[in-house]
């Protein structure tokens, strides 16, 4: 879990602007494929996600990783660990399927809602004093909302290894269709070389599958 702000479209009207977004928890799990559909559906139940004014959630795609839990780590007097134990059945199967107890009851848990699909995570990265133009220039471009994380970065190229430590980043990204990205970075781009600022990064990243509140 993270801590960051967050806004949309009500950021647009001046007598609701009082602040920048309300602070926000982000909640980040990283799971199994064979398992995403169902902790999916779990989350936004959890979190009433469809509903106004509850947030947004994604899933994005993780190609690799290292993890240390008992199951992996831990020593056991028997010959495999239960991960071994799971890949080799997956192996038998030729799928991952039967970890699912029935179809029936997956159905069941499924979430009765249309996700956003295909989009596109714009993500940019700038010295946290200047975080605001960035979100400002996300929201008059037209995204539909804006979030924000702060933390620390470490750069290679910084030569003061402490001082680099203590400056603070901030992480402002948004969700869009594919037609709209270059539009938005161009126009965050554009908010950056106003501003007189040298020290940006970009990236983006697949958003297969979303959901929050669209009204009616």
């Amino acid at each position: 879990m993270t801590f960051g702000e967050g806004g949309g479209v009500r950021d647009k009207i001046p007598l609701l602007r009082i602040t920048k977004g309300p602070e926000k928890e982000f909640v980040w799990c990283v799971v199994d494929k064979n398992d995403a559909d169902e902790i999916f559906a779990d989350m936004a139940r959890a979190g009433h996600i469809s509903e106004p004014g509850r947030g947004f959630m994604y899933s994005i795609p993780v190609s690799s990783g290292i993890v240390n839990v008992s199951s992996v780590a831990a020593t056991s007097a028997h010959g495999a660990n239960m991960e071994q134990v799971i890949a080799a059945i997956d192996e038998i199967k030729g799928d991952k399927d039967w970890r699912a107890t029935t179809a029936e009851a997956t159905k069941s848990k499924a979430f009765k809602t249309n996700p956003l699909v295909n989009l596109i995570g714009l993500y940019c990265i700038v010295p946290r004093d200047n975080y605001s133009d960035v979100y400002d220039a996300i929201l008059e471009a037209g995204a539909p909302g804006v979030s924000t994380n702060f933390g620390v970065m470490n750069d290679a190229d910084s030569g003061d290894a402490e001082q680099a430590q203590n400056e603070e980043w901030a992480l402002v990204y948004t969700s869009l269709g594919s037609a709209n990205v270059d539009k938005v970075r161009d126009s965050v781009a554009k908010k950056i070389d106003e501003i007189g600022l040298d020290r940006a990064a970009f990236y983006t990243l697949p958003i297969p599958r979303a959901l929050t509140y669209l009204g009616g």
